[in-house]
């Protein structure tokens, strides 16, 4: 077991996301990228590595991930809900659409926009609660001088890109998260 090995783990857990360049060393060496990956899996968590994202990062691994992972981080099933819109608007049309753009050059939206088009019961001072916890959290980014925001790395590193969006072309996908979704907007604002 190596010691850099472990200083590397160290950091992932710390910062959750990294610049790639930060650690050029876990893509020239093979046998030091896989201890890392069995150290971070040793404690139920997973590498978050795309090509052409520019970023590192961690999560809970599947295996460990239930609700009580989003209210650990401070996130509940309307923030949930918030970063699904936010990737079907920010990163799907990068990914799946006709001009293709590196990660974390897609666009932006206002925050005007999103409380516009959010399904359900927004507020401006709720809606900015919840990006602000995004933007902490790393799946959202202040566009500088602006009210509008970008995607994060993490909203390219910890989705499954082909995952979700099978899902939501299924033919009840779609369906079933505004729902879910219509649902939850509907308990929040009883409980209001």
């Amino acid at each position: 077991m190596s010691e850099r090995a472990a200083g590397i783990c160290a950091e992932l857990i710390r910062r959750r996301v990294v610049p790639r360049d930060d650690m050029p060393e876990l893509e020239e060496d093979v046998v030091l990228r896989d201890e890392v990956t069995k150290r971070l899996e040793n404690v139920g968590l997973i590498l978050l590595d795309k090509p052409g994202v520019p970023y590192l990062g961690v999560a809970v691994g599947e295996s460990h991930r239930s609700g009580d992972n989003l209210s650990d981080v401070g996130l509940n099933t309307r923030s949930a809900g918030l970063i699904l819109f936010l990737w079907l608007r920010l990163v799907a049309p990068q990914v799946y659409g006709e001009q293709k753009t590196t990660p974390l050059e897609a666009s932006a939206v206002s925050s005007d926009t999103l409380l516009a088009e959010l399904p359900g019961h927004w507020t401006k001072t709720n809606l900015q609660q919840h990006l602000g916890a995004l933007r902490k959290l790393h799946f959202v980014q202040r566009v500088r001088g602006e009210d509008s925001w970008s995607a994060g790395p993490m909203l390219w590193l910890a989705i499954n890109h082909d995952q979700l969006s099978q899902f939501l072309r299924s033919e009840k996908g779609l369906q079933q998260a505004v729902k879910r979704y219509l649902r939850q907007e509907q308990s929040s604002v009883g409980e209001a």
